[in-house]
């Protein structure tokens, strides 16, 4: 066996062996030794709209037609809101996680404005692969993450280009609104879905992966199967501050 599969191997051996059950793994020593982080990755469903069965106008208006030129790009047949979700949702994310752990956050702008941050996006980003039907804070590149023990080479070079002990990503693979008020694709709507969640060390090797789930607290008006922009924000953000809560709790143990 080769010195890069025997490396692969005792990696994997290692976080299974710090790891829990429901989808979790986390060497927490190591975890402990990460303090500047960055998010480098967060992404949504391209679409994010009422659950089926969510009445005949469900998500309807939260899609836009794509013009010819993009199509022809495999860009999709529509353009979701899935990218507008996502900027509140990592807000919510950082502040959260933020609270819960010793892990502390540069800015978004940080990240976005870094010259050599943005020169590798292009080259990571799979929204015109595999992760067609995700979106992305803009800015970031959208990377489909699976649970796997191997090394990042985008997350080692991130972290050094922006200075920081560790890099975060998220890949919210799941996403709808759903009503718990109202019918027909009106009234008070929550969010659900299910995510991965991967910590890097400097090295680019993963130290944290986690399933988990979100289940929103918050909530907005929906009308006609899209949720209103005046209480849109509110529910985004809170998407990001449950999936922490619910990462956080495989964590714990509890």
């Amino acid at each position: 066996m080769s010195g890069k599969l025997l490396l692969g191997a005792a990696l994997a051996a290692l976080l299974a062996g710090c790891g829990s059950s429901g989808g979790h793994k986390a060497d927490k020593d190591r975890v402990a030794s990460i303090k500047s982080v960055a998010v480098v990755a967060f992404s949504v469903p391209r679409v994010v709209a009422e659950e089926a069965g969510g009445g005949p106008l469900a998500g309807l208006t939260a899609m836009v037609s794509l013009g010819k030129e993009a199509m022809g790009k495999g860009a999709g047949a529509v353009r979701g809101n899935g990218d507008k979700v996502a900027v509140d949702a990592v807000a919510g994310f950082v502040e959260e996680l933020t609270k819960q752990t010793d892990l502390r956050f540069i800015s978004m702008d940080s990240v976005l404005g870094n010259a050599e941050f943005k020169a590798m996006v292009q080259a990571a980003d799979q929204s015109t692969g595999k992760g067609i039907n995700h979106a992305a804070v803009p800015g970031l590149p959208v990377i489909v993450l699976s649970r796997s023990a191997e090394r990042s080479d985008f997350a080692a070079r991130s972290a050094k280009a922006l200075g920081v002990d560790g890099v975060v990503m998220v890949d919210i693979n799941t996403l709808n609104y759903f009503l718990y008020t109202g019918t027909v694709g009106t009234g008070q709507a929550k969010a659900k879905g299910s995510a991965l969640f991967k910590l890097f060390d400097r090295e680019g090797q993963p130290v944290w992966e986690s399933a988990a789930v979100v289940f929103s607290e918050a909530s907005a008006v929906m009308v006609a199967g899209a949720v209103d922009p005046t209480s849109a924000p509110r529910l985004h953000k809170d998407i990001g501050a449950t999936l922490v809560k619910d990462l956080m709790k495989s964590y714990r143990g509890d």
